[in-house]
Order: C-alpha cells, then structure tokens, then sequence
C-alpha cells in the first residue's frame, strides 16, 4: 500500500513501526477515558492519553509532510518535463493544482491530504 501511495518503498524497521504505532494507537482510541465521564478533569489528561495519542499522529503525519513536501519538490524540479509518479499523490496534488484554479467546491488541501494518507496507512497496518 504504501508503494501505491507514494511510489516508494519502507523498509522493515519503519514498516514494524507503523504497526506498533497502529497497533497502540487503536488500543489507546479503545481505552476508557476517566475525561469522558468526568469532563472537568480532562485538560489535566490523567491518564496521559492524549499526550500518548499525539506522538504517534505526529510522528504519522512528520512521515507524510517528508513525503509530501519531497514530492513538491520533485514535481518543481521536474517542471515542464511533465514527468510525475502517477500515485495516489500526485493525484491529490494535482486536484489540489486544478481546485486552486477554479472555484470546485470540492476542496482538497495539505490537510486533507495528510489526514487521508495517514487513515490509508492506518488501515493498511492497523490490528484488523
């Protein structure tokens, strides 16, 4: 999957990674929350949570940005060659050149590319 996201390969160590990250991150979305039943206490995270949570979406997302912002490059560089990876991101990259010459109401921004390609990962490694 990752191949078809990015045109690029990971190697064992990042892939075993992805699937611990995974792996606790649905363990952690699974774990009763004393915040949910008791809401004032939730800005202290008691049980450390959301500081948990954070580190595994930020590195996540750190890992999709590299790419990302390696691909832009690469698709600047490459210019009027018009030569591209023809992967799932250089066609959100490229909805996301055409939205921002017309007015779609479909809106396809960094954001939205970074949270699509995170839950595909997700997927892709996650303990189902």
């Amino acid at each position: 999957l990752f191949g078809s996201l990015f045109s690029v390969g990971i190697d064992a160590a990042t892939s075993c990674r992805f699937r611990d990250a995974a792996r606790e991150f649905a363990l952690l979305t699974l774990t009763p929350n004393v915040s949910e039943f008791f809401p004032v206490v939730a800005m202290a995270d008691l049980q450390g949570l959301r500081r948990r949570t954070a580190r595994h979406i930020t590195w996540m997302y750190q890992l999709i940005d590299g790419h990302v912002e390696r691909r832009m490059r690469g698709r600047e560089t490459a210019g009027a060659l018009g030569e591209k990876e023809k992967d799932l991101l250089d066609v959100m990259l490229d909805i996301s050149e055409k939205q921002e010459q017309s007015d779609d109401s479909l809106t396809i921004n960094r954001g939205v590319i970074r949270a699509f390609l995170a839950v595909s990962i997700y997927m892709e490694y996650g303990p189902i």
